[in-house]
């Protein structure tokens, strides 16, 4: 289901996850980054909100035309391409802690990697995802609690943090920064449970999700109100392609 034009014509910022939701087998779709510098001629501000590290949010900020920015590691930072800022310092853990937290995980999960990102990250440390079962992922999350961190899943890691950070947050303190504040006037799109916090009401009122997060859907507090046919970057693509008609009507 896609929003109506109507709804469509009054966004004035979008804010998308990038993983599975901008991508097709792994890469941006060429006609999302199209779209993205269309929207920007247009008025309208593109957020990404991904949990990649800040090292390469920087770099998609400096390369990908249209963009205002990026939000990486799950909230922990905002970035540009000549800038990279912790959110909220005073909930960053330490680098020390985080990785014993991981170890501790490894005694009894001894297959778990570190994802090979890690090293350009500044707020969190992010674990490889394969099939975890609900009884690992609950171990995993015990363990985290344990050292005062939370756990967020993304379709392609798994992701250790301070309390208190999440893309929502993030994102309502950077369109407040750029003077927009009604939730009507955003758009947020994702794929998976670390999205759920662009889902809230009090962050968007425009929330939609590419076909492949049903799998997540069940667990999520906060559900997408649009979900888009089709999978991934089609799906971005024809919902950026529909908002951009909008806009012109």
């Amino acid at each position: 289901m896609m929003p109506s034009p109507q709804i469509l014509k009054n966004i004035s910022l979008i804010a998308s996850d990038i993983d599975d939701t901008l991508t097709v087998q792994g890469k941006f779709h060429l006609p999302v980054l199209e779209s993205i510098q269309r929207l920007s001629t247009i008025g309208v501000h593109v957020l990404l909100a991904t949990g990649r590290p800040s090292g390469w949010a920087m770099a998609l900020a400096q390369y990908i035309p249209g963009l205002c920015g990026v939000i990486a590691e799950n909230g922990g930072t905002f970035c540009g391409p000549d800038f990279c800022r912790i959110v909220s310092p005073h909930s960053v853990p330490s680098r020390e802690r985080l990785e014993k937290a991981v170890a501790k995980i490894q005694c009894e999960l001894p297959e778990i990697k570190i994802a090979p990102d890690s090293f350009s990250r500044l707020t969190d440390i992010a674990i490889r995802k394969t099939n975890r079962s609900p009884k690992d992922m609950a171990l995993i999350s015990d363990v985290a609690f344990s050292f005062g961190l939370s756990v967020i899943e993304s379709s392609i890691q798994i992701h250790l943090h301070g309390l208190g950070i999440s893309k929502g947050q993030t994102l309502t303190v950077v369109a407040s920064e750029k003077e927009i504040k009604d939730p009507n006037q955003i758009l947020t799109i994702g794929d998976s449970s670390n999205d759920e916090t662009m889902f809230d009401p009090e962050v968007s009122k425009v929330t939609c999700a590419v076909s492949n997060i049903s799998p997540y859907l069940e667990r999520m507090r906060y559900k997408p109100k649009y979900i888009i046919e089709r999978e991934g970057g089609y799906g971005a693509a024809e919902l950026f392609q529909t908002l951009i008609s909008a806009k012109s009507l």
